[in-house]
């Protein structure tokens, strides 16, 4: 599910680049929300219950881990706009959400290995 949670993000964001009427940006952005919601969500849900003992500790490395891109994000966006234009930002964004979407799909272990984990804590 995450996997293709981020792959629609993707898609989204590549298509939120060429947007020119009002009401199709609305529609965009409100199936981008529902793709950020399931994006933002089941990491968390998978640290913590992979990790039921130490769930504070691992939720506040993950918590970390988000936030330093969205920090370091803002150290480029800015010049990347000025030089080639804001609908450049979602194309950038687009890769990255398509690069997570292959990350989540082959790194994540299966249901099975989850499931087998939770059963013996």
């Amino acid at each position: 599910i995450l996997a293709i949670s981020f792959l629609i993000f993707s898609v989204l964001l590549t298509t939120a680049a060429y947007l020119h009427h009002v009401w199709v940006a609305v529609s965009v952005v409100s199936l981008l929300a529902i793709a950020s919601v399931a994006t933002h969500t089941i990491p968390f849900a998978l640290v913590a219950a992979w990790f039921p003992e130490e769930r504070a500790f691992y939720l506040g490395i993950l918590n970390v881990f988000s936030v330093i891109p969205q920090i370091i994000d803002t150290l480029y966006t800015g010049f990347i706009a000025s030089k080639f234009g804001e609908p450049f930002l979602f194309l950038i964004g687009s890769i990255w959400a398509l690069s997570a979407s292959i990350f989540a799909l082959y790194s994540l272990p299966d249901r099975a290995t989850e499931l087998s984990y939770l059963s013996t804590t």
